[in-house]
């Protein structure tokens, strides 16, 4: 029996029974006797419970593949910060020699004036 040719109110039933019980042959059973064969119920629970995990393997990887999309631009975005802060210092020269600060005469090994 396939997914298409049982009514969505059966679907939705058996998916919510594999849901709380996760037990696939308890929900055939309780499918065939709320009247359908015992094949056709074990085999509509398989087919429900395959499409189950395929759409939940789907969002999985499409959930992974986003992450390492954000992940990849948020590093292209600190490494183009990096090297455009580090373009900046070359262009306009050191941020240092503009603060007029006798500690970085000291570190640059100048003498203070007095």
């Amino acid at each position: 029996m396939n997914i298409d040719e049982v009514d969505d109110r059966t679907v939705l039933a058996i998916r919510e029974l594999l849901r709380q019980t996760r037990n696939r042959d308890a929900v055939a059973r309780l499918m065939r006797n709320r009247g359908l064969e015992e094949a056709d119920a074990r085999e509509l629970v398989y087919a429900i419970h395959k499409a189950n995990l395929t759409a939940n393997r789907k969002g999985a990887l499409y959930k992974m593949i986003g992450s390492g999309a954000v992940l990849a631009l948020g590093l292209l975005i600190v490494f183009g910060a990096h090297r455009i802060g580090a373009g900046l210092v070359i262009m306009f020269g050191s941020l240092r020699r503009r603060i007029p600060l006798g500690s970085d005469r000291l570190h640059y090994g100048q003498r203070l004036r007095g």
